[in-house]
């Protein structure tokens, strides 16, 4: 089992985002981010929901939301590429302002904790 983490940072308004930092991820997970240069998320991603909602985002199983069947690339990546099954996107403010976020996935169906969840948030703040 792998666990990865991704620190994407917030490249302008809106839903655009570029990585930043990775640990622990599959190497062409890796570079998809280098070589998408800046990319939009969806609403539907869980990084979509953490960026509408300022909120975690705690996706039990990334393969078995209707979404992962659409052609989102993000979505595709995050499955396919970084073999992501579980999945927790949580959100750096400062102040009401969102300004990167940093994601942590499992390669197995195993959600992340209430208590594992609220040491991330310690670590976005």
């Amino acid at each position: 089992m792998r666990c990865g983490v991704w620190y994407p940072v917030r490249a302008s308004a809106g839903s655009r985002f570029h990585a930043n930092h990775a640990v622990g991820i599959p190497k062409p997970f890796k570079t998809w981010p280098d070589d998408q240069g800046i990319f939009a998320v969806s609403p539907e991603t869980g990084f979509g929901r953490m960026n509408e909602l300022r909120a975690v985002i705690n996706i039990i199983d990334v393969k078995s939301e209707a979404f992962y069947q659409s052609d989102d690339l993000l979505r595709c990546a995050t499955a396919d590429l970084g073999g992501a099954r579980s999945f927790v996107a949580v959100p750096m403010l400062a102040g009401d302002s969102l300004v990167g976020a940093f994601t942590i996935y499992r390669q197995t169906v195993r959600p992340f904790s209430d208590d594992t969840t609220r040491l991330a948030q310690r670590f976005a703040a």
